[in-house]
């Protein structure tokens, strides 16, 4: 979610409250922060720069009449791929049913739902005719394509339902109602209220179908680090660690993938299982809750350890990193200040 919308270039993608608070270094503000519902197409409710479905915690915006008789070939949109486009329209707009109009097609091949896709976006509010989030406009402080996981439940309906058929290197506008958006709560962060149809003008510029595991040749650890226990393919526990743990962080493959070498500032779509060494609690399991999120890393937006391990891993490695204090994160119920943090981390995909 490198991508600024919900799993941005430069945000961890992380929804779990519990990954954020021993994953997402301290003061990053991403999609991996807990705090108000943002403007952008994701289904949690976890940051200011995250799309939500539901209503945030501080209840929507005043709602004005739902308009439902709009026509999406009334909307113009004018301005090159990839850059700030102009919407033109009447508001209040409205429609009854998300409608998606492709503006220029592309030639790449069909994205297909569950693939991770890559896009440019600017989402307005049809209602007051603003802009409410961007990845091609500057004044959002986050320039940059954004990766989103076109999976039911992660990003709001309409904006699945308007990229999946469309080719790589299209131009789609598509205007979603709020039952295909952020539903009768609205989005207050954003100054959506639950009747306010949106618009979202998206560059598509790829889209790959990321591993559903890690998939590649099993590698004998070289230290010794709590035992991972894996349950058909997918790690599901991670044992108390054997005696003290280590001074410095230590980073094990378990799994090597035959994907390519992830780059320093790539995004990452990865699972992840955390506990904590002194007491094998795991304390987040993307498996569990959440599903896959992508993360920028070599960014500074992961507590250290794990940042620079994952740089020049391959994809479809299985990797295990021992974090050791100081984590940079508030000490919890679960996990104190002179805790170790053992993280699992599945590498899915990279782009």
């Amino acid at each position: 979610m490198r991508s600024r919308l919900k799993t941005g270039p430069a945000r961890p993608a992380f929804a779990a409250a519990a990954l954020a608070a021993v994953l997402v270094a301290a003061g990053c503000g991403s999609s991996g922060n807990s705090g108000a519902a943002s403007p952008s197409p994701s289904a949690t409710t976890t940051s200011p720069a995250t799309p939500a479905t539901s209503a945030s915690p501080s209840g929507s915006a005043s709602a004005a009449p739902a308009v439902t008789n709009g026509r999406i070939d009334d909307v113009a949109v004018t301005g090159d791929r990839n850059k700030v486009p102009a919407l033109k329209f009447t508001a209040p707009f409205g429609v009854a049913a998300t409608a998606v109009k492709t503006l220029a097609p592309g030639t790449g091949p069909m994205v297909a739902k569950g693939q991770l896709t890559t896009v440019n976006y600017t989402g307005v509010n049809a209602r007051t005719g603003k802009t409410f989030d961007s990845s091609v406009d500057p004044q959002f402080k986050h320039v940059g394509q954004a990766d989103f996981q076109l999976t039911d439940g992660r990003l709001v309906a309409g904006f699945i339902t308007g990229i999946v058929g469309q080719k790589v290197g299209s131009r789609v506008l598509i205007a979603i109602p709020p039952k295909d958006g952020y539903g009768p709560g609205g989005n207050t962060a954003a100054g959506i209220t639950g009747t306010d149809t949106l618009l979202f003008v998206i560059d598509i510029n790829g889209a790959k179908t990321p591993l559903t595991r890690a998939q590649g040749a099993t590698v004998a650890p070289v230290r010794t680090f709590p035992t991972v226990t894996v349950t058909d393919g997918i790690p599901t526990a991670v044992a108390k660690g054997p005696g003290a743990a280590p001074k410095a962080p230590i980073t094990e493959v378990l799994v090597r993938g035959t994907g390519p070498k992830i780059a320093r500032g790539q995004t990452v779509n990865l699972q992840a299982v955390a506990s904590v060494w002194r007491t094998g609690k795991v304390v987040t399991d993307t498996w569990k809750s959440g599903g896959a999120q992508s993360i920028a890393v070599g960014t500074g937006q992961l507590i250290r350890a794990a940042d620079a391990a994952l740089v020049g891993q391959t994809v479809g490695s299985r990797v295990v990193v021992v974090a050791t204090p100081p984590l940079g994160v508030k000490a919890t119920a679960d996990v104190t200040t002179s805790d170790s943090i053992v993280f699992v981390f599945d590498l899915l995909a990279a782009t």
